[in-house]
């Protein structure tokens, strides 16, 4: 291998190694991200249960209020009725009256047995709607604190991101604009981890066998040579390039 084609690996190795830096504070907002956008829809999907518990528990003491006001209503015409009784001089009339009256008071019981049943779920609704409520304060507690944190940390990845770039861009300055073209088309698929070191007769980025044309091209070569299975750039350490 020339000493200029070293001098290149050599390059494109420091400018892997700042690519692969960016690429893990990269993978680090995104992550955070990712943090912040699943606790906002965990929040939307807890608010839209709490609304429709309340919701549910309004609707059900809206019946039951109006169904205890209707029986009310109905438990003092009962008693009305009974009143009227005594003023009935026919036995038959009073018979039927009375009759007319038990009957009533036994639909009126069903009523009754039935609004203790209703107050239970109610109760239940209550439970299940305060819990949902409860549950999407703490979220969106956790949330703003996750924000609020986040703030400074964004602003220090994206310094770093910012300043890795900037390095990036002045190592490659320097290169011939095929090479870079090259390693950009690679480092695309392979963030950080463009370039593949040569171990015995194996690439060490997907562990491929690699002929031993490749390993004379890599070590004369004055352009890059890529893996045939994976595509890395391939190099060899600078010993075991003179050796070849």
């Amino acid at each position: 291998m020339s000493e200029n084609e070293t001098s290149l690996i050599d390059k494109l190795k420091e400018i892997n190694n700042i690519d692969s830096q960016y690429a893990i504070a990269l993978a680090e907002k995104t992550n955070l991200d990712k943090q912040i956008s699943e606790k906002e829809e965990n929040l939307k999907v807890l608010l839209k249960k709490a609304e429709k518990a309340v919701g549910e528990y309004s609707e059900k003491q809206r019946l039951y209020t109006k169904e205890e006001q209707y029986l009310k209503a109905e438990q003092e015409k009962i008693v009305e009725r009974r009143k009227a009784l005594r003023s009935l001089a026919d036995f038959k009339l009073q018979e039927k009256a009375e009759r007319e009256v038990t009957q009533a008071s036994k639909q009126i019981s069903v009523m009754e047995e039935n609004l203790i049943l209703q107050l239970d779920s109610i109760e239940e609704l209550s439970k299940v709607s305060e819990l949902a409520k409860q549950e999407a304060i703490t979220l969106k507690e956790s949330l703003d604190k996750l924000k609020e944190e986040s703030v400074e940390h964004y602003k220090t990845l994206e310094e770093r991101m910012s300043g890795y770039e900037k390095e990036s861009l002045e190592l490659k300055s320097g290169l011939d604009p095929k090479s870079i073209s090259q390693y950009d088309r690679v480092v695309s698929r392979y963030a950080g981890e463009a370039l593949a070191k040569i171990d015995g007769v194996s690439c060490t980025g997907c562990y491929c066998s690699l002929g031993p044309q490749i390993l004379v091209k890599v070590s004369r070569a004055n352009d890059l040579i890529m893996c045939q299975s994976c595509g890395r750039i391939l190099y060899l350490e600078k010993e075991e390039a003179a050796a070849s």
